[in-house]
């Protein structure tokens, strides 16, 4: 696997936790933007990785960095950034435990429901955190999510339901469920695989779930050796997609090439029996050289369209665009229901992730942001301006700025991501690489 330098550029870490005021350099903020930014990623105490793989990036203690925004105020945005109070990360900070919170590291991303932000991890303890970031608790949740789920679970935009499952290559077993809008665990089951693999999403529809059953499994001769990340890729192992009820049921696994999906953009119904499901696709992932049995590079990611018909039990697939992209992102308003637009960071190198690009699958037309060369941006991240039109809403990206080891806040335009930003942030630090984002409207 390549070796990065991780203490430099925008994958280098921060040391301390800060708060202070921020306002534009250039455009004003919109008045409609009231809510908080929020961004999860890998951050070790003292401002140092030890590694240099990503295998030391990913488990490194979580950072939360929130961006709460007042549009009305002389200084429009509160920046804060601080490690998860976790038990071992308080006792490691020197701070009190807080009570009942899991021995966890959710360092992946965040989800907003019930009113509650949580930070979730790959398949670790789900952890409840406040605006200020200064506390943390058990969500107050029902159901055996609590003891660990998934980083991506969904949340239907009309019912409020949060679909969520856990899977480990630990085991062959699949935990999934459903939780109502209130909190309330209203489905719960456990299917079995052939074997165990890693799932790191999943996708729904309005009256589906889909469950991927691929490629990356469980090597059994890292475990017994003790390797912290046992898993690798099976060239020969069937990959499929997995259909099962909302409400749970039997599962209707179809065949697909082998691949690994690692972020899926949306799910929808075309009718009762078909269906369309987009995803970066991988055509492999955590390889290991027959030879050495070491890491080789992994390829770059593809947007990939799925084309399901249960009826024929026929699967078409293709690329949806050209080039390499991750962290694809759509209006949260069209989850699991036909969307048109996708908004996607583009990857040009596997060290690099520089550029938005917006594509339009209906016509196949891209339209860009410009990142400047040598500089690195996050996910997109929409919010809507609450109207009914798919792109009338704000795109907010996060860009490190190598010529001055600092970041900036850009707000483009979720219609026109290829004009100048409305607004441009400074800020007078660097926020580092991480992983996921979440805009909470208000914020709690």
């Amino acid at each position: 696997m390549k070796k990065f330098d991780l203490n430099a550029g925008a994958l280098a870490p921060v040391d301390s936790e800060r708060s202070l005021k921020l306002a534009p350099s250039q455009g004003e903020i919109p008045p409609d933007l009231q809510g908080t930014l929020y961004r999860n990623g890998p951050n070790p105490f003292g401002g140092r990785f030890e590694g240099n793989t990503m295998l030391d990036w990913w488990p490194a203690p979580g950072m939360v960095h929130a961006f709460k925004f007042s549009p009305e105020d002389e200084c429009p945005i509160e920046y804060s950034n601080r490690w998860l109070r976790t038990p071992a990360h308080s006792r490691h900070l020197g701070l009190p435990e807080a009570a009942n919170v899991p021995e966890t590291n959710p360092n992946v991303s965040l989800l907003d429901f019930n009113d509650e932000i949580m930070a979730l991890g790959e398949g670790v303890a789900p952890l409840h955190i406040n605006h200020s970031l200064s506390q943390a608790d058990k969500p107050s949740l029902e159901g055996s999510l609590l003891s660990g789920m998934t980083a991506h679970p969904k949340v239907d935009p009309q019912s409020g339901d949060l679909v969520w499952f856990f899977a480990t290559p630990a085991s062959e077993h699949i935990k999934y469920g459903v939780v109502n809008a209130s909190g309330q665990s209203v489905v719960e089951a456990s299917y079995s695989l052939p074997q165990p693999v890693f799932m790191h999403d999943f996708a729904i529809t309005q009256s589906k779930s889909i469950l991927f059953d691929l490629n990356v499994v469980l090597d059994t001769d890292l475990a017994l050796a003790g390797d912290p990340f046992p898993i690798s890729w099976d060239q020969n192992k069937a990959a499929r997609l997995g259909f099962l009820p909302r409400v749970g049921g039997s599962i209707d696994w179809l065949e697909i090439e082998p691949c690994f999906l690692q972020h899926v953009a949306n799910c929808f119904e075309i009718d009762e029996r078909s269906l369309v499901l987009d995803a970066v696709r991988y055509p492999y992932f955590l390889k290991r050289c027959e030879r050495t049995g070491n890491l080789l590079d992994n390829p770059l990611g593809t947007l990939w369209r799925y084309e399901i018909d249960l009826r024929s039990r026929r699967v078409k697939e293709y690329p949806l665009m050209q080039g390499s992209v991750e962290f694809p992102q759509i209006n949260p308003s069209r989850t699991g229901r036909v969307n048109r637009f996708v908004y996607m960071a583009e990857q040009e190198r596997d060290d690099e992730i520089r550029g938005v690009v917006k594509l339009d699958t209906q016509t196949g037309r891209q339209v860009r942001h410009w990142v400047e060369s040598g500089d690195q941006n996050s996910e997109p991240i929409f919010v809507s301006c609450g109207r009914d039109v798919e792109d009338d809403g704000y795109i907010l990206l996060l860009v490190y700025r190598a010529a001055t080891d600092t970041s900036e806040l850009r707000i483009l335009d979720a219609q026109r991501v290829d004009g100048e930003p409305i607004a441009t942030v400074p800020i007078p630090y660097r926020v580092p690489a991480g992983f996921h984002g979440l805009w909470v409207h208000g914020g709690y």
